[in-house]
């Protein structure tokens, strides 16, 4: 995938996150409700940048890392993309109301003790 592709996809999946806030874990009448049909959705304004967003940047920018670095492969991605998730869990952007299984598992990454190459550690 080219830059310019990858750019595009991102912010894609940034609007359509962006328009899927206002009505998170509502069901279809209540969405309908809100919004009307969906082709004819606006933009909330402001439009808010989401923990799903943010976690999937933190994994981009860990991608973007890892292929610069070589041919990518699971060793050489687990370590930026950690340390992206790890970045993330500490930012003061962080305060859009992530789980609480984001939330445990990026404390489980923070963690020294846990070596990111010993999978025997997960649980």
């Amino acid at each position: 995938m080219t830059k310019r592709a990858a750019t595009g996809a991102l912010i894609g999946l940034a609007l359509g996150d962006a328009l899927g806030f206002p009505t998170e874990f509502n069901d279809v009448p209540s969405i309908l409700a809100k919004t009307g049909p969906w082709r004819e959705m606006q933009l909330p304004h402001p439009a808010i940048v989401t923990d799903d967003t943010q976690m999937t940047l933190a994994l981009a920018r860990g991608m973007r890392t890892a292929t610069e670095r070589g041919p990518i492969g699971p060793l050489r991605l687990a370590r930026p993309v950690r340390e992206e998730f790890v970045d993330w869990y500490h930012s003061p952007e962080n305060n859009r109301a992530p789980g609480n299984t984001c939330l445990k598992a990026c404390s489980l990454l923070n963690l020294p003790e846990r070596d990111w190459r010993d999978a025997s550690q997960v649980g």
